[in-house]
């Protein structure tokens, strides 16, 4: 009698292999458990007889287990033929059918008994995390896998004519405007307007006949299932109001296939507008998930020769048509279909994202960072608490001697000082200071003159008429006194002159004298203020006759730490740039450095000189990059091409000559032109290396140079003149040059050699004036691990808005759904039980900003230090599938995490694995969330010594002793 069924589960070690061989012919699949942890598993049959695996734990220590598996699918024989784990190994195990086990190795050593945690309230925010996750490949699931677990679209080969799939399939998906064609064709089905009027799906006109009461029953197939089929088959019959024939005639019918395509086409244009009907849509998946399970039932009537009728007595069914067999359809499979995912079809889904994207992007200053799916695995993280304070090592020693006083003082001052500097200047450049001084100094004289040369007066005159003038007059000096002279007067004496000299002297200094003290004013505050600090240790030993030895520890905090399991998870692995940045420049703004580190010439992809370009449209222009470093002295380059030509009219019948080139470029070509009325010419010569002919037929002649420098000699010859015509023969020589690479290169070094050193003038300056700034240590150890906490979660909210903008481009409404995907983002990620590495920075020579901020320990000058950051983010239980479709297409999905559609799409650009089979794996994971309240702890609890800053003064004088410490 053939073997019906062969299924099983055996330990090797702490390895346990599971299998499920239904019959011969049937897909074998084998399960392997690690350390509770499911490591592999995968479908065997025909297509894939062979499968190995190999799976390494992630931190020390590292361990390590590998093996292979054969199946014969035509006998039903499955065979492990070796594996290899920290135990022992095993080669050529039958499993399906059984057979003996070779003998296993020696039993380790027991482990220590588990240590009962400590009634001890843990905070949450202080424990340290200890991701215990294995790294594995999802294998691609086999063709009858996908069939019974996910849902694709019937139609998707051949669409309806004019259908919503059918239009939205012939939208260019390479388009700019792709995505917003794809959402006005939903927008129109949803409004009812042509061409799909009458097909959207509301409470006034619902799904017509069985299709429109399969929807509610999706909840009660899931309360029903495992079951067996007869027994399914008769809750249909019950809850549907009719027998096993009159449903599948009904399946069979016309009607049915078309109100399952028009509940196709609502999905399709929900999921165009997704969040607008909530209720529609989940009533289209629940409806598609129960009439694909039916339509699959009545489908392998038809193909099943085997199938048995119900027996007479049974009220619900006629002897004809037959029940499916229940070898085909076992409850496990009954089950899977139950759970099905919906899978929308990738030639529409995900939708191609907006051209208008990188605007938006940079206004929000992303990330950069990368989001993938890492493991699903068992996730263990150390929990710890605080049991105690104890004395550590020695801090320092005081010793005293009998009379001795001893007074130690700790002083600590802080003294901030504010200058507030004015000056009033309004010097430009030295030619206008020069003429600002002329015409300020013309004006002072002019003042002073008028001071000292003229008199204003007030004369009232009357009666009888009375009035009042008003005036002023001028005198100059007298001729005598340095006064001009005038044709009525004499000509001064000598002494006369230099009294003159002397009085414009004094006027001149007086003026420059005021003019130099309103020009130099300067308005200099200063506010200073001053703290103090100070603390007094004392040991007196006057009056005593002993010495006196004083003991200073350090303090320790010990902790009690155990791994507590959190059960199956589904963890996202994030790749954050520069994880610090956003923390030093909010550091350096409280502590008023305002300035913008100088960036390096080669983050900007200028690593030589040869890069500098003199194209307006390259970024690395040479004027854009002297007005970014401030290049005072900046040489600009030539011109590209210069041009030189001769003309000459013969006298002889031999012409040569040398045109000059300037320096630093060289010949590209020449153009000859020959201008005569003459009949019959022909001149013939050479310019450099090239010769050439010009006729009368054929005037002009154009010579590609050979790049010649310097000098570039021609000749040509032409035959006598045989008539005594006027000379008027011109050779014109046109030589274009173009600039010597030679001349360029030098040129660059030149301009690269002037901006390096800019570079590092604006360094220097940007590091002189944050040389003040000595940052804020972080108080503890706590306070530390909290701040990079929250900057890291900072990150990744940033790189998950990225990923979203990138999937959709829509940035236009990046402020309204900013804050519900926050939101949703807080619910779906378990943000405390994230892990961290940090990945140093390569570039030595690059500054940085973290050397302006200094760390309070270790843990926070690594992470200031950090290149990048790799961060390990758990999902929450119960948001796996949601997550995986933000991933795909970037839409939030708020509905049951149960009726979540997929979208087969690659995990990343160079994997092999897709969405559905991260699905698949999630699906495979039933204890995710077993461990998620009572978090047990997993082998023996340990002690944990964590010095800290503070010392204690010992009690006695005697040094301490350290015996081994006995870890529990």
């Amino acid at each position: 009698m053939a073997r019906v069924d062969c299924s099983g589960v055996r330990d090797f070690g702490q390895v346990r292999v599971q299998w499920r061989c239904p019959a011969p012919g049937r897909v074998c699949t084998v399960d392997v458990f690690w350390l509770g942890q499911l490591i592999m598993s995968v479908p065997m049959g025909s297509f894939d007889p062979v499968q190995s695996f190999s799976v390494t734990t992630e931190n020390p220590p590292l361990e390590s287990v590998a093996g292979e598996f054969r199946y014969g699918p035509s006998e039903g024989h499955l065979r492990m033929t070796w594996l290899q784990s920290p135990e022992g190994s095993w080669l050529d195990v039958p499993l399906c059918p059984a057979g003996p086990i070779p003998p296993p190795p020696p039993d380790p050593e027991p482990d220590r008994p588990v240590q009962p945690v400590l009634d001890t309230q843990v905070d949450s925010t202080s424990h340290d995390l200890f991701p215990y996750v294995f790294l594995k490949q999802w294998p691609n699931i086999d063709a009858g896998v996908r069939a019974d677990n996910f849902i694709d679209y019937g139609s998707a080969t051949t669409p309806v004519a004019n259908s919503l799939y059918a239009n939205l399939v012939a939208i260019d998906r390479e388009a700019p405007d792709a995505r917003s064609l794809s959402i006005s064709q939903g927008l129109l089905f949803i409004a009812d307007d042509p061409p799909y009027t009458g097909q959207r799906v509301t409470r006034a006109d619902p799904l017509v006949g069985l299709m429109g009461e399969l929807g509610p029953l999706w909840r009660g197939l899931l309360a029903r299932v495992p079951c067996t089929v007869d027994v399914l088959v008769g809750w249909f019959c019950i809850q549907l109001h009719c027998t096993w024939a009159e449903l599948v005639a009904n399946v069979e019918a016309p009607e049915f296939d078309e109100q399952f395509e028009r509940a196709w086409e609502n999905l399709f244009a929900q999921m165009l507008v997704p969040g607008y009907d909530r209720h529609t849509t989940e009533l289209m998946l629940r409806t598609i998930i129960v009439a694909s399970l039916l339509d699959a039932l009545v489908a392998s009537l038809a193909t099943d020769d085997s199938a048995l009728p119900l027996e007479e007595s049974d009220p619900l069914q006629p002897l004809d048509p037959p029940l499916p067999d229940p070898a085909l359809w076992p409850p496990a499979r009954l089950t899977e279909r139950a759970y099905a995912t919906v899978v929308l079809p990738d030639e529409v889904y995900p939708l191609p994202p907006e051209s208008a994207l990188i605007e938006r992007l940079v206004e929000l200053k992303p990330a950069g960072g990368t989001i993938r799916p890492y493991a699903v695995g068992a996730l263990q993280v150390v929990r710890k608490c605080l049991l105690r304070y104890e004395p550590g090592e020695l801090a320092n020693i005081e010793n005293v001697m009998p009379g001795e006083r001893k007074v130690r003082i700790q002083a600590e001052r802080q003294f901030d000082r504010e200058v507030d500097e004015h000056r009033q200047d309004r010097r430009d450049d030295a030619r206008t200071e020069t003429e600002g001084l002329a015409q300020e100094l013309a004006a002072e004289t002019n003042e002073l003159l008028y001071q000292n040369t003229t008199i204003d007066y007030s004369v009232n005159y009357g009666p009888p008429q009375e009035g009042v003038a008003t005036g002023y007059w001028t005198f100059g000096p007298s001729a005598a006194s340095g006064g001009s002279e005038t044709a009525d007067t004499p000509v001064a004496s000598e002494s006369q002159t230099n009294s003159r000299t002397e009085w414009a002297r004094s006027i001149t200094q007086r003026a420059a004298r005021r003019l130099e003290q309103r020009i130099s004013r300067i308005r200099t505050q200063e506010r200073s203020h001053q703290r103090d600090w100070s603390e007094r240790h004392t040991f007196d030993r006057r009056h005593a006759d002993t010495p006196l030895r004083g003991i200073y520890r350090w303090l320790n905090a010990v902790y009690q730490c155990w791994v507590a399991s959190l059960g199956e998870r589904l963890v996202l692995e994030l790749h954050l740039p520069r994880p610090a940045q956003s923390y030093i420049a909010a550091e350096l703004d409280l502590a008023g450095i305002g300035l913008t580190e100088p960036q390096l010439p080669a983050a900007m992809g200028l690593t030589n000189f040869t890069q500098v370009s003199t194209d307006p449209k390259s970024p690395m222009f040479y004027a854009a990059l002297a007005a970014q470093y401030g290049l005072e002295q900046l040489e600009t380059p030539p011109p590209e091409t210069l041009t030189v030509a001769c003309t000459v009219t013969p006298e002889a019948t031999l012409l040569s000559g040398t045109l000059v080139l300037p320096e630093g470029y060289a010949a590209a070509s020449a153009q000859v032109v020959l201008s005569t009325t003459r009949e019959n010419v022909s001149v013939a010569g050479q310019v450099g290396q090239v010769t050439c002919t010009v006729t009368n037929a054929a005037p002009a002649q154009k010579l590609v140079m050979t790049g010649q420098v310097s000098s570039l000699p021609w000749a040509f010859a032409m035959a006598p003149a045989t008539d005594s015509s006027p000379d008027d023969l011109t050779l014109s020589i046109e030589v274009r040059l173009d600039w010597d690479i030679a001349a360029r290169a030098r040129w660059q070094a030149t301009f690269y050699a002037g901006l390096m050193a800019a570079y590092r003038r604006q360094l220097a300056e940007y590091l002189k004036a944050a040389d003040q700034t000595t940052g804020r240590q972080q108080p503890n150890h706590l306070s530390t691990r909290q701040t990079i906490q929250r900057e890291l979660k900072r990150g990744g909210l940033r790189a998950f808005v990225e990923l979203a903008l990138q999937r959709t481009g829509e940035s236009g409404r990046v402020g309204r759904f900013l804050p519900a995907l926050q939101d949703w983002l807080e619910r779906a990620l378990e943000w405390g039980e994230m892990s961290s590495s940090f990945v140093v920075s390569l570039e030595d020579q690059a500054p940085t900003m973290h050397r302006l901020v200094r760390g309070g320990d270790a843990q926070m000058t690594a992470f200031l230090e950090a290149a990048s950051a790799r961060v390990l983010l758990p999902v929450r239980p119960g948001f796996e599938r949601s997550i995986v479709l933000f991933l795909a297409s970037g839409v939030i999905w708020n509905g049951e995490e149960l009726l979540t559609p997929a979208m087969d799409v690659p995990l990343a650009p160079e994997a092999t694995s897709t969405s559905i089979d991260l699905l698949e794996d999630i699906k495979r994971s039933p204890e995710r969330c077993a461990c998620e309240r009572a978090h047990p702890s997993v082998g023996p609890a340990w002690l944990v010594l964590a010095p800290t800053t503070l010392t204690v003064l010992q009690e006695g004088n005697e040094l301490p002793t350290f015996p081994r410490r006995v870890i529990p």
